[in-house]
């Protein structure tokens, strides 16, 4: 999902140059496939009520990739357009994520890596990176703060803006910085307080989203509408549309959807991509494979509770790419899909580009600084 959100390389690149370098010089064969999503590890320093390793705690299995199988799973790095560093765990702990991104980026492949920004990505590895996305969810420090017990939203603050002024600084465009904040029945009301915050630090873009997997009753039932009228919602879009029109700043507000025909929202099922958990296992996306010690695990789906169990492909440290099924080739059932088609979304997805209004800052969406008080 989140690798829609980027901007394209068009929008981010003044020189002409694309993620795959001088490929605008040299024609290079085109790789099969779109994106590898790689999970390290599935260790967190955060504890998010939300967050499925936290309502299994007793059944989660936490545990690092080790170094020989992130090596044979790098064989495969150069048949990939993107290679995420996402997963259940957060990618920044794993003690040698370093080499690891360092190894990725040799592939020619354009990196992605998703954080809770809780930890500052290492100065030296953020110019290998094509975008970083800080999945934040929250942008008020009290609700942060009460969401994420132990964690300073002060501090998340500031790893986000050392990265964008080291960017600034080196005078590059590398990487994008986009925020994720979560849009439910909950946070509705506080959203455009969140922007505000992200206007603080200008990131390139800011993303406003509806959570569709749930492994709690409680988060499944905030999923909007939930009991929210729909003047509510409108109202808050258009507050929110009204201030990145006026700062200049880039937002994508995806629209309420009913969710009760639609199992998941992954985006996997049906694109040349993949997932890499831990253990080298292949599977559709991380939807379909927790690290769970019974293999099986429940979700909330609207107002039912879904019984689910762990599916991979096939196991990528003893045998090659081309002998796991992907979504290239014929699957019988998809693992994130009910044989039912999901619900259309009702409206587009509401965009505000910084390049279609002046802004305060002169169209550039910028600060001159980026001093950021503690909070």
């Amino acid at each position: 999902m989140e690798l829609d959100f980027l901007l394209t390389s068009g929008d981010t690149s003044s020189d002409g140059l694309t993620p795959r370098k001088l490929q605008d010089l040299i024609q290079y064969p085109p790789r099969p496939y779109r994106s590898l999503e790689i999970e390290t590890t599935t260790r967190c320093n955060l504890s998010c009520p939300t967050c499925p390793r936290v309502r299994f705690r007793s059944n989660w299995i936490e545990r690092d990739m080790s170094m020989d199988h992130y090596i044979r799973v790098a064989r495969v790095f150069d048949r990939f357009e993107t290679i995420h560093f996402r997963g259940w765990g957060e990618p920044l702990i794993h003690p040698c994520f370093p080499e690891m991104a360092r190894m990725a980026y040799q592939s020619g492949a354009r990196l992605v890596l998703t954080t809770n920004g809780s930890a500052a990505p290492p100065p030296g590895l953020v110019p290998y990176f094509e975008a970083i996305i800080f999945r934040l969810d929250y942008g008020q420090a009290s609700t942060y703060e009460r969401r994420n017990p132990g964690a300073r939203f002060g501090r998340v603050m500031f790893n986000i803006s050392q990265v964008l002024h080291n960017r600034d600084q080196a005078g590059g465009r590398r990487p994008q910085v986009l925020l994720l904040f979560v849009k439910n029945k909950y946070t509705l009301r506080e959203l455009p307080s969140y922007l505000e915050t992200a206007l603080r630090l200008r990131p390139d873009r800011v993303v406003f989203y509806p959570a569709m997997f749930h492994v709690r009753g409680i988060d499944a039932q905030a999923q909007l509408p939930a009991d929210i009228g729909p003047e509510l919602i409108q109202h808050v879009d258009d507050r929110l549309a009204r201030i990145a029109q006026s700062e200049g700043v880039d937002i994508i507000n995806l629209p309420v959807t009913a969710s009760e025909g639609c199992e998941s929202n992954c985006p996997y099922a049906s694109r040349p991509d993949l997932f890499i958990n831990w253990r080298g296992m292949a599977a559709a996306c991380r939807h379909s494979c927790l690290p769970v010690i019974s293999g099986g695990y429940t979700r909330h789906i609207g107002s039912r509770v879904v019984p689910r169990e762990n599916r991979y492909w096939g196991n990528l440290i003893d045998h090659d790419l081309d002998a796991i099924p992907t979504p290239t080739k014929p699957v019988v059932t998809p693992p994130c899909r009910l044989q039912t088609e999901p619900e259309k979304p009702d409206a587009q997805t509401h965009r505000w580009h910084r390049g279609h209004s002046e802004g305060r800052n002169g169209g550039h969406g910028r600060l001159n600084h980026r001093a950021v008080r503690l909070l």
